[in-house]
């Protein structure tokens, strides 16, 4: 009897742990579900503390909403990110994405992605931003909902992919694209080439540290560098690591909390994989302000009034100028005193700043006031004393009207004001609508000579614009119905017709787009905004020469033109496919490199990209039978044509080093050098940082030395040759790893180049 009691109490205790295991199991399923059904998804692991704290509220409170949670590193629906970090919440078939050591092919972890959605036609292409993940968990992968994948398809419709790109600093775009049909169902591997990590220490302007809180700006150079500026924080005085191209140059520009500025400055990446540099960014001088005080009247100040101000710097360097222009709205105060920010307080030769300011008086209407300060400004504030508004005067005015002489309602008139030189003021256009009788009218207070016109309404082809002087009163614009050319081509089976473009030649050429268009992935294309002529239709493959024209086609106005030889175009057909892989001299695939085939002896030249396999794919005439590989960084590489895809291993080209002596002269940023041979081949033009530039050759032989100089204003870039007299060649021979000569550049060199014209 008393084993009987035992066996039963036995029994109640294990089905009481049995049943206390599937209700704890039970609540942990509905905690996961309601996470990856919640407004956030985790995309890290919970720490120990954090963990601690759920399993407390599930001691105290069943009912507590996981909502409460604390926020993931990157706030996106759930529904359209599965992290690995978040591994509950993965899905069999998420959209994985892993990024590759380019030499060792191994997964990188924490290495940070921006994942979109593209959609590509003939002439555009649309991208939505779908989130910022990192590659992390045992996979060391990003993941992506397919949900999302397919919601995006419906909203945006077209032939799409996920374009995934790696956020860093590097000399061109890293970026992967991977199509939605058929769905892909393993890793999608991106390849990094070599690289290390950039960090910044934020100096004052004496080179002190200074541990201050704000944002840096880098931008590296190469070929797409322009793209690939990377925003990093800045704690304490130093920045946030950037992932960073190995052996590439970077201005960086910074602002601090505080609204001092950092920069600019060319620092140099990290010089081998792996390695973290740190570089030093100073602060500049206090920044310059202008005051000045704002009249309606002599004696009657705009008090606390919100002021219109364009702005506009323009430098002038040798045979080019830049400009950049802004506009803001500023608050006058009490006493009328409007405060502006000086761009380039530090002035120099061919430095011009010109600004207007704009207000609607309610009764008087619009008045404005012009002026230029183009001296030099210390740091503080200077004053520039009264400035009167006035009302704008007449600049021109006329009407628009369709041909045959019926006004043009709603049509937009813009007009570009024009220096004695013949150059636009910079400042922007003055715009007007056309009224119900087509007439306009401009007007401003800016000092102009001539006036650049141009108009433009739905359902017109622009016409081509205009120069009149100022004070015209009678200019007459004849506008034409738009029109539309449409036609096809057919191409061999497995050539991307959308590698085909297709132009305009006649003397009406529409302004708003272009006058050419690609050709759509079916063979169709459409240019739109032709004005009514009689036109030749040219077909070309860029870099390859023209295919075909097609000449005395009418284009009708106002109409959907088809002519017959324009439909199903037969092109190319005795072309010949071209399939490549190239390989690093270690052997491993030289993924996402752009290079140029020649052939013809020259003449003919295409640029190629590999993709992340190092594979490249072009369509080349039957003449091209025997092409030159020319890439930056490598050996030229002769090869005949063959119907297999031919593996191609480069051999490295020859490295060099090249001291620079250089005078430090106002607004000359840094320098850069490139070298030429008599032949053609030449180098990638580098920057000089600390006195040095790194060049990669691609054969021996006498290089002339072809320095230039760097102006950056506002994240713009300016680069002018120099001509050095006399010219200077350096021997350079098999050997890798050489030191040139010392190139030295003398002052006068460098101003004369500022000021040549």
């Amino acid at each position: 009897m008393r084993a009987a009691f035992v066996l039963a109490g036995c029994l109640l205790v294990v089905f009481v742990l049995w049943f206390g295991a599937g209700l704890f199991s039970s609540e942990d399923s509905a905690g996961a579900a309601q996470l990856s059904s919640g407004s956030s998804a985790e995309t890290r692991p919970l720490d120990p503390l954090v963990a601690e704290a759920r399993e407390v509220r599930r001691e105290t409170s069943a009912a507590a909403p996981e909502a409460a949670l604390p926020a993931a590193d990157v706030p996106v629906p759930s529904a359209e990110v599965n992290s690995e970090r978040g591994a509950p919440h993965s899905l069999p078939d998420d959209l994985r994405f892993r990024v590759l050591d380019g030499a060792t092919r191994e997964p990188l972890e924490d290495i940070e992605l921006e994942v979109s959605w593209v959609v590509e036609k003939a002439n555009s292409r649309n991208s939505v931003g779908i989130t910022t993940l990192r590659t992390a968990g045992p996979e060391r992968e990003a993941r992506v909902a397919r949900a999302t994948i397919e919601e995006l398809r419906e909203k945006r419709g077209g032939e799409g992919l996920v374009l995934a790109r790696a956020k860093g600093a590097f000399a061109r775009t890293i970026e992967l694209r991977v199509k939605a049909e058929p769905w892909p169902t393993g890793a999608q591997d991106l390849v990094l080439p070599a690289h290390g990590w950039l960090e910044l220490e934020v100096q004052d302007e004496l080179g002190r540290p200074l541990a201050l809180n704000g944002t840096a700006t880098l931008r590296p150079g190469g070929e797409d560098g322009w793209m690939n500026s990377q925003g990093v924080a800045v704690q304490a005085g130093l920045s946030k690591k950037c992932l960073c191209g190995v052996g590439i140059s970077i201005d960086a520009t910074g602002e601090l909390d505080d609204g001092s500025k950092l920069g600019p400055s060319s620092v140099r990446g990290p010089l081998v994989a792996g390695e973290t540099r740190r570089e030093s960014l100073r602060r500049l001088q206090a920044g310059s302000k202008l005051a000045l005080r704002v009249l309606l009247a002599p004696d009657e100040p705009l008090r606390s009034k919100s002021v219109d101000v364009s702005a506009m710097v323009r430098r002038k360097t040798g045979s080019s100028s830049m400009s950049n222009s802004s506009m803001s709205t500023v608050e006058t105060d009490v006493e009328g005193w409007l405060r502006l920010e000086v761009d380039e307080p530090r002035g120099g030769e061919g430095l011009q700043r010109l600004y207007e300011l704009s207000y609607r008086h309610a009764k008087r209407g619009q008045l404005s006031a012009f002026f230029e300060a183009n001296d030099a400004f210390a740091p503080g504030e200077t004053s520039l004393g009264d400035v009167l508004l006035q009302p704008e005067a007449l600049l021109v005015s006329g009407m628009v009207v369709q041909r045959g002489g019926r006004p043009l309602k709603d049509i937009e008139v813009k007009g570009y004001p024009l220096d004695a030189d013949g150059e636009e003021h910079g400042l922007g256009s003055m715009r007007a609508k056309t009224d119900a009788e087509g007439r306009f009218a401009l007007h401003t207070k800016r000092p102009v000579a001539r006036v650049r016109i141009e108009a433009d309404g739905e359902g017109y082809a622009p016409p081509s614009p205009v120069e009149v002087p100022t004070g015209a009163s009678d200019v007459l614009i004849e506008m034409e119905a738009a029109s539309r050319l449409l036609g096809s081509v057919v191409l061999p089976r497995g050539m991307d017709p959308r590698a085909i473009q297709v132009g305009i030649e006649g003397e009406a050429r529409q302004r708003r787009g272009s006058a050419w268009s690609a050709v759509g992935a079916d063979g169709s294309f459409a240019i739109e905004n032709l004005a009514p002529q009689i036109a030749t239709v040219v077909f070309s493959v860029p870099g390859a020469g023209e295919l075909a024209r097609v000449s005395d086609v009418s284009i009708a106005g106002g109409e959907e033109n088809r002519d017959p030889r324009l439909q199903k175009l037969e092109l190319c057909s005795d072309w010949r496919e071209l399939a490549l892989r190239l390989l690093r001299p270690e052997g491993t695939a030289l993924d996402a490199h752009r290079f140029e085939l020649l052939w013809e002896t020259g003449v003919q030249r295409r640029a190629l990209r590999t993709d992340t396999e190092g594979l490249a794919n072009g369509w080349f005439p039957p003449e091209a039978t025997r092409f030159d590989l020319r890439s930056a960084g490598y050996r030229p590489l002769a090869f005949d044509w063959a119907p297999q895809r031919l593996e191609l291993q480069l051999r490295a080209g020859i490295r060099v080093s090249l001291p620079v002596e250089a005078p430090k002269i106002e607004p000359i940023a840094r320098l850069q050098v490139q070298l030429a041979s008599s032949g053609g081949t030449r180098s990638a033009q580098v920057d000089v940082i600390d006195g040095l530039a790194e060049l990669v050759v691609p054969e021996p032989g006498t290089y002339e030395i072809l320095p230039a100089y760097v102006i950056v204003q506002d994240g713009a870039m300016l680069v002018n040759g120099l001509q050095l007299e006399p010219r200077v060649h350096v021997e350079i021979g098999e050997v890798d790893q050489q030191r040139l000569p010392v190139c030295r550049i003398d002052e006068a060199t460098l101003r004369a180049a500022l000021k040549a014209r």
